[in-house]
């Protein structure tokens, strides 16, 4: 759908391209006849007058036709797999820089922030001498992205842990459990159902996930999180912070805990 209007964007915007360089061929000619402005005829004059008047907005169609071109196209995925290797290739660091920032600035729409491109300061605080703000920009428009995919996927809205999707949970496991740079997105999806509760359920199944993949969770943070509906079942978080953390529905059988102050409602085990 996305592809269909830029596409039509696209020739739009080159069909005014082609009408303002025939026009500019015309008043070119005119000159070339009329080196004498002053021997011009009114209508002639009124031409360059005309041009003189194009100009500026030509420069600001090509200006936003260049700012367009620069924005990646981003299609809506079903297949979670497929979107979540939209954005293996950023570092673990960002994550927690973002997360940071979304806390201090106490943050309660994750995507709004996200997709407010005129926060400059923000930017400016995730840059550093190895990326500058225009390769930030395109890496938080990646994560904006994949997070409006999400939100809106059956993996933020159903418990994958129940059996009617074991066979997609098993089959995600398998195709996700050597690839670090979604693993990182998973745990930072996770660490955001402390900042905002419409990816609650998206951040439990990610949690799940990584129970499932055995990912190495001891010694981690996960202060505040919010899980609910799902299953931890043989989950290792010898060590975790888990501070403030709540747990609702939560199937904890032969979990190993051994932290303080998180809560548990409505538990199974």
């Amino acid at each position: 759908m996305m592809k269909k209007i830029w596409d039509e964007l696209s020739q739009s915007i080159k069909q005014v391209y082609d009408w303002i360089e025939k026009e500019n061929q015309s008043y070119f000619n005119i000159i070339n006849e009329n080196t004498n402005l002053a021997e011009s005829s009114y209508t002639d004059l009124e031409k360059l007058l005309i041009k003189a008047f194009v100009e500026k907005p030509k420069e600001g169609i090509r200006q936003i036709q260049q700012s367009i071109e620069k924005e990646e196209v981003y299609q809506m995925k079903e297949d979670l797999f497929e979107i979540l290797t939209y954005i293996q290739d950023i570092d673990e660091s960002l994550y927690q820089k973002i997360l940071e920032i979304l806390r201090r600035e106490k943050v309660l729409d994750v995507l709004k922030f996200l997709s407010n491109k005129n926060n400059q300061n923000f930017y400016e605080s995730l840059s550093n001498k190895q990326q500058n703000i225009k390769d930030v920009k395109k890496q938080i428009m990646k994560i904006t992205n994949v997070l409006r995919n999400i939100q809106d996927h059956k993996f933020n809205k159903y418990d994958y842990s129940q059996e009617t999707n074991e066979k997609e949970r098993l089959n995600l496991i398998n195709r996700m459990k050597n690839n670090k740079g979604i693993i990182d997105f998973i745990r930072f999806l996770v660490l955001l159902t402390s900042i905002d509760g419409k990816f609650i359920q998206s951040g439990s199944n990610g949690l799940n996930l990584c129970v499932g993949m055995k990912v190495d969770i001891r010694n981690k943070s996960f202060e505040n999180i919010r899980i609910k509906n799902t299953s931890l079942i043989g989950g290792n978080f010898v060590r975790c912070n888990l501070s403030g953390s709540e747990f609702e529905n939560v199937d904890i059988s032969g979990v190993n805990f051994m932290v303080l102050n998180y809560s548990i409602a409505n538990g199974r085990t």
